[in-house]
């Protein structure tokens, strides 16, 4: 489950201006994949905006009372004190955002607010963009699937299965990396193969047993062959995805669920 604070902007995206962006994060919530943190600023900030002149979308006293109570009802209350440093955001409003990120322990903060997302390599979580959740939100929810052996990996859900692979040839770790469309952005076939080939080869090269698979949307909207490459070391995954230009891989433990390593985003 992916922890997640949410700038007021996004709030109305969500529950006044009902924006098409926020499809994959409301349906992330409501399967339980997605937890949202607020605590009394932020939320007496929402209810200061609600009261603005929004032109047509203008809420009347009684709809303001309704938007907060589905607010409590979407949100967990957040912790009141963290011991992250944080940095300084350029608009002083804001910085009670960055606490609260902090504060509950939120995975990411989702704006569209350029002066927070100045600090997206500064802040000690992910400041992104309703976007850039997607994507996140999708590669959690993404199948991993092995060819052969036939396995089905999840982000979050242990495998037995796996545990008997890694097992089998005496590993430990492994990672599920791709090389195709770098950034999520498609481009030909021809250079996904080529890439996922060198790929491979810069594996069998030290000796790594690399099987092949595939990443899917769960409705097969999308599929992008992959590999999952027995023996390799975190930092050396993520080096890996890196080079190729990938925002994720998912890595692999022998007795602990596989977990979504952000690595790009």
């Amino acid at each position: 489950m992916v922890r997640l604070v949410l700038d007021t902007n996004v709030w109305l995206d969500w529950l006044v201006f009902d924006d098409p962006g926020l499809k994959d994060l409301r349906e992330a919530h409501a399967a339980g994949r997605a937890e949202i943190f607020i605590d009394e600023p932020c939320e007496a900030e929402l209810r200061r905006v609600l009261a603005y002149d929004l032109g047509k979308h203008t809420l009347e006293p009684y709809v303001r009372d309704e938007v907060i109570q589905k607010v409590s009802q979407l949100t967990s209350k957040s912790a009141s004190s963290h011991t992250l440093v944080l940095p300084r955001c350029s608009d002083p409003d804001d910085q009670k955002l960055l606490h609260l990120t902090a504060a509950s322990g939120a995975d990411a903060l989702v704006t569209k607010d350029a002066a927070l997302l100045e600090l997206a390599r500064k802040a000690p979580f992910r400041v992104v963009t309703p976007a850039q959740l997607a994507l996140l939100l999708a590669y959690g929810n993404s199948d991993y699937v092995v060819l052969e052996p036939k396995l089905v990996l999840h982000v979050g859900e242990p495998s037995a299965a796996l545990d008997e692979l890694l097992e089998s040839h005496g590993e430990r770790t492994a990672a599920f990396v791709t090389a195709a469309n770098p950034g999520s952005k498609p481009r030909p076939k021809a250079e996904n193969q080529a890439a996922n080939q060198k790929l491979l080869e810069s594996q069998r090269l030290l000796a790594r047993t690399c099987l092949e698979g595939e990443g899917r949307a769960p409705d097969q909207s999308w599929a992008e062959r992959s590999f999952l490459v027995l023996g390799i070391p975190l930092a050396e995954a993520e080096a890996l995805g890196r080079s190729y230009g990938q925002n994720a891989i998912v890595f692999c433990e022998k007795g602990r669920p596989p977990v979504l390593v952000l690595i790009g985003l």
